[in-house]
């Protein structure tokens, strides 16, 4: 299951970089990415790809892309994960007839596909930081005040639990002012912020997405300096590089 780009989708590359995922001081995982203009830079293009080991020692890979219209909302998502034998696909589109989120799980050759009644505008959740921020994109963020979000999220992992839900969040400052942070030997401007889940939402995320987490914002399309969640892990940006 694959989404395509037509050849009106000519790609114009302006901005890639990559992450490093440590837990106890040690680095578990790498992620690459890109953000290209498409569709004569009505939307953009994050194309991701996370290499990392789980505990058991198993090779993880995990590739997304994810396409948004200028307004910082979802037109298609596509979420690969390999594991060992376990490998799923979950495929997300607007349709802009019924305004609604079509959501597509593949894995062991069955496939269930789902009409998301919810609305079209929610940033849509997947397992890569590149993507972590896109929320912010949605609207003018507040500097002044708690600023709040709907998140569409999914625990479907290597079989079709149930239907993605939304996950209600508040992003609150930490700080008056932005913080310059050290990231490869430079100083980079970043605002930083908390990011706390709502007990209201529609459904519980699963245990390692629970609890507050830290992120630090570039002035870059959403893409997150760093990362600390609440059970230690920290993510890190390695490089950032903007081709215009």
């Amino acid at each position: 299951m694959d989404l395509k780009l037509t050849e009106a989708d000519s790609k114009q590359r302006y901005l890639s970089g990559s992450f490093s995922y440590k837990k106890n001081n040690a680095i578990y995982g790498q992620e690459t990415f890109s953000v290209s203009r498409i569709s004569n830079n009505t939307q953009l293009l994050y194309d991701s790809e996370f290499i990392g080991r789980v505990e058991t020692g198993e090779l993880l890979k995990i590739n997304v892309l994810y396409i948004m219209n200028k307004n910082g909302h979802p037109q298609d998502v596509s979420i690969k994960k390999a594991l060992g034998r376990f490998v799923s696909d979950e495929l997300y589109q607007f349709n802009s007839k019924n305004l609604n989120i079509q959501y597509t799980f593949v894995s062991a050759g069955n496939r269930t596909k789902v009409d998301l009644n919810v609305n079209p505008k929610n940033t849509i959740a997947t397992p890569v930081a590149s993507t972590s921020g896109l929320f912010t994109l949605t609207k003018k963020l507040d500097l002044h005040s708690d600023n709040y979000y709907s998140i569409l999220a999914s625990n479907n992992l290597w079989e079709y639990e149930d239907k993605p839900f939304v996950q209600n969040i508040t992003l609150r400052k930490i700080g008056l002012i932005a913080e310059d942070i050290e990231i490869d030997g430079q100083e980079v401007n970043a605002r930083h912020y908390e990011i706390i889940p709502d007990e209201t939402s529609d459904s519980e995320l699963v245990p390692n997405q629970k609890g507050r987490l830290e992120i630090y914002l570039s002035h870059h399309s959403g893409i997150p300096y760093r990362i600390i969640q609440s059970d230690g892990t920290e993510i890190i940006i390695n490089k950032l590089h903007r081709f215009d």
